[in-house]
C-alpha cells in the first residue's frame, strides 16, 4: 500500500544522491501569495527541504507531495502555512504531514485546519522551535510535537513523553550528516531533523491514525519522561452582590478605594477592637460613609451575601483562637459566602452549602511544556515599583478602566489577592502570606502559562503588576532580596514599564531600578508614576503616618525627576494625570 506523505518546506533537489526519485514518486507544488500550483521543478535554494525529503525518501512505498512554503530564508508565513494545509485537506489523499517548521504565534486558523485534518485521520508531525519557545502547530494536542534530546544518538532513537499534550516525543536532532544544496552535505542539528526522523519511524510502522501513531511510538522505546504534578490555581465560581469586609488592611483597602471598579456593593467594614481603627470613616467618596465597626458587632442576619476575609494569621495569634474556624461556622449557620485571602485547605471539607473561594496551596508543578515557554503576541505593559504601598494596584485598576472605556480589550494578570474581585483574568497571588510554594524555574514557567491563557483571548493589551520593590535596598540582607518580584518580571516580560516611585526615593536607587528592569527584559521604562505621599517622620517610617504632598511639592518633584531621568512623570491617584498617562501609553504602543 502506498503511503501519501506531504512535506511542507523549502523545496527539494531531486538530483541529490540521497533522494530516490526513481524509487519514489514526487509531486511538486509551489506556494506563491498563498496560492498553490503543481509544478515540474521545485528549486531548493536553502537546502532544508532537501535534507528533510532525503530522510523520508529512504522509506519504501511512499508518495511524497512537496510544498514549497519557504523561499530564500527559513521564515514560514502563517497565511501560507494555513493555505497549504487547507489545500491538502480539500484536494489530496494524505496519510501523514511532516512540518519541520512552525510559528511561535498562536493562530485559531492554524488550530482549526490542523484539527480538521486530525478528524480526517491525517497524522501531523511538527517540530518545535529550536530556541526554547513553544511553537505551533507542534503544541496542539492533535499534532505530534517533536523536540530533540541528547539521549537520541541515532535516527531510530526516541524518548516518549507521558503526561503532556504539548511535547509528545523527542527524536534524533543532534549533529548529523544531512543532504543539502551547495554543498551536497553538511553537519547540522535541530528539531527539524528530529521531526523528520520521527515521521520516518511512523511511516515504517505503517500507522494510519494519530492514536495508532502515538501508541506505536510509545511501544518503540523504554526511554520515557513521565510528567506529574498539579498547578491549578483555584477560581471564584460565584457572584457577589453585597459584601462585608474584614479586616481593614492594605489588601482590603483597595476595594474601598476603587468602589467604581468592581461590580458589588460594600455594605460594611469591620476590624477587631484592639486595632485602633474602630469608628474611622474610610470612604473616599463624598456623601458615602464607610465606618470601620467592631467585628463582634457584625449582624450576620444583615443583608449581605458574602464576607471578604483578608489575611488573619497575625490576628489569630494575638487572640489565641482561630478566626477562620469562627467565620466558617458563622457562614455555615447564616448561609453566607466567603472570599478568603488565606488558604483554607486545612478546614476542608467546607460545607457544600457555602460558596467559597480561597487560594489553594500550589506545592507541585506539572511541567507539561518541558521547560519551553510561550511567546506572548499581545503587547504587555508592566506596572512595577520601588517599594510597597505606593498605589501600584490602584494604578493598574485605573488604567484598566480607562482603557476599557476607550474601547480597548484589556487582558490582565494580577498579583493581589483581590484581583479576581475586579474581574481580572488571572491571578498569581505571591505577596504577603501567599500559598505558592514553587521553586524559581517553576514560578517562571507557570506565570508564562497564565500569560498564554490571557494572550489566547487576543487582547489589545495585557496589564501586569508586581508587588513591592523590584531591586534590593540592601544587597547584604537576604530578606531584602525581592526574589519573587524578579521571577514575576522575568516571566511576564513586559514591552514597556511604568515605574512607581516615592518622593523620598534616592536618585541612584531609581536609576538602578530602571537599569535592572530594562536590562533584564530588554524593554523600556517609558514613564514614572509618583505616589504623592511622604512620611511625617522620615526617621521612623515603619510607624510614621503618611502625609499628602502639596501641589507645589508635587510639581517640584516632577520637575526634578524629569531632569534626572528624561522620562515623563505622572501622579498616582490624580484623575487628570492618569488620563494623560493612558493617552501616552496608547501613543507608545501605537508604534509597536
Amino acid at each position: 500500500m502506498i503511503t501519501n506523505v506531504c512535506v511542507l518546506d523549502s523545496g527539494v533537489n531531486l538530483n541529490h544522491k540521497r533522494i530516490h526519485p526513481n524509487r519514489h514518486k514526487f509531486i511538486l507544488y509551489d506556494v506563491v501569495d498563498n496560492e498553490i500550483k503543481q509544478v515540474n521543478i521545485l528549486e531548493d535554494r536553502i537546502g532544508h527541504g532537501t535534507a528533510v525529503s532525503a530522510i523520508l525518501s529512504s522509506v519504501n512505498d511512499i508518495l511524497i507531495h512537496c510544498f514549497k512554503v519557504f523561499r530564500d530564508d527559513m521564515v514560514c508565513d502563517d497565511k501560507a502555512l494555513v493555505s497549504t494545509l487547507n489545500y491538502i485537506y480539500h484536494n489530496l489523499t494524505c496519510d501523514i504531514i511532516n512540518l519541520s517548521l512552525g510559528t511561535i504565534t498562536f493562530s485559531n486558523e492554524l488550530k482549526e485546519v490542523c484539527e480538521k485534518l486530525f478528524r480526517k485521520n491525517v497524522i501531523i508531525v511538527s517540530a518545535f522551535e529550536n530556541n526554547g519557545l513553544i511553537s505551533y502547530p507542534a503544541a496542539f494536542p492533535f499534532v505530534i510535537g517533536v523536540d530533540s534530546h541528547l539521549e537520541c544518538v541515532k535516527n531510530t532513537d526516541l524518548v516518549y513523553v507521558d503526561g503532556s499534550d504539548i511535547v509528545n516525543v523527542f527524536g534524533f536532532g543532534n549533529i548529523q550528516r544531512i543532504a543539502w544544496v551547495n554543498p551536497d552535505y553538511i553537519l547540522n542539528e535541530g528539531t527539524s531533523y528530529a521531526a523528520a526522523n520521527i515521521t520516518k519511524i511512523i511511516l515504517n510502522g505503517q500507522c494510519r491514525s494519530f492514536g495508532k501513531a502515538i501508541d506505536f511510538l510509545s511501544s518503540c522505546t523504554d526511554k520515557r519522561i513521565e510528567i506529574r504534578g498539579e498547578t491549578t490555581l483555584s477560581k471564584k465560581n460565584f457572584s457577589i452582590s453585597k459584601a462585608v469586609v474584614f479586616p481593614h488592611s492594605k489588601e482590603t483597602d483597595c476595594l474601598i478605594n476603587n468602589l467604581d471598579k468592581h461590580s458589588f456593593e460594600i455594605v460594611g467594614i469591620y476590624d477587631l477592637k484592639h486595632s485602633g481603627k474602630i469608628g474611622r470613616n474610610v470612604s473616599r467618596i463624598e456623601g458615602k460613609d464607610l465606618i470601620i465597626n467592631d467585628f463582634k458587632s457584625l449582624n450576620w442576619n444583615k443583608e449581605f451575601d458574602t464576607i471578604i476575609v483578608g489575611h488573619l494569621s497575625e490576628y489569630s495569634k494575638r487572640l489565641h483562637y482561630d478566626l477562620h474556624t469562627a467565620i466558617l461556622e458563622k457562614c455555615d449557620k447564616y448561609k453566607k459566602n466567603i472570599f478568603c485571602f488565606d488558604d483554607l485547605t486545612l478546614y476542608e471539607p467546607i460545607n457544600s452549602d457555602i460558596k467559597c473561594y480561597y487560594p489553594k496551596a500550589v506545592k507541585s508543578f506539572k511541567n507539561v511544556t518541558l521547560n519551553r515557554m510561550h511567546y506572548i503576541n499581545s503587547p504587555i505593559l508592566g506596572i512595577f515599583g520601588t517599594s510597597s504601598r505606593q498605589g501600584k494596584f490602584s494604578l493598574q485598576l485605573s488604567l484598566r478602566k480607562k482603557l476599557m472605556d476607550k474601547g480597548y480589550k484589556v487582558g490582565q494578570l494580577g498579583s493581589e489577592p483581590t484581583s479576581l474581585l475586579f474581574g481580572i483574568d488571572e491571578v498569581y497571588p505571591y505577596g504577603y502570606e501567599n500559598s505558592i510554594k514553587l521553586n524559581r524555574g517553576e514560578n517562571i514557567l507557570y506565570i508564562n502559562q497564565l500569560m498564554h491563557m490571557i494572550d489566547s483571548n487576543s487582547p489589545d493589551i495585557i496589564l501586569v503588576g508586581s508587588q513591592s520593590n523590584t531591586i534590593s535596598y540592601y544587597s547584604y540582607d537576604y530578606h531584602q532580596i525581592p526574589v519573587m518580584q524578579n521571577e514575576f518580571l522575568t516571566a511576564t516580560n513586559p514591552d514597556y514599564v511604568v515605574l512607581c516611585v516615592n518622593p523620598f526615593d534616592e536618585k541612584e536607587y531609581i536609576e538602578n531600578t530602571i537599569k535592572y528592569i530594562e536590562g533584564l527584559c530588554n524593554c523600556n521604562v517609558i514613564a514614572l508614576a509618583l505616589f504623592p505621599f511622604d512620611f511625617e517622620n522620615e526617621w521612623a517610617k515603619a510607624v510614621s503616618r503618611r502625609k499628602k504632598l502639596t501641589c507645589e511639592e508635587i510639581s517640584s518633584i516632577i520637575k526634578k525627576l524629569a531632569v534626572d531621568f528624561k522620562v515623563k512623570t505622572f501622579v498616582v491617584g490624580n484623575k487628570e494625570s492618569e488620563e494623560e498617562l493612558v493617552n501616552y501609553i496608547i501613543d507608545k504602543f501605537a508604534g509597536v
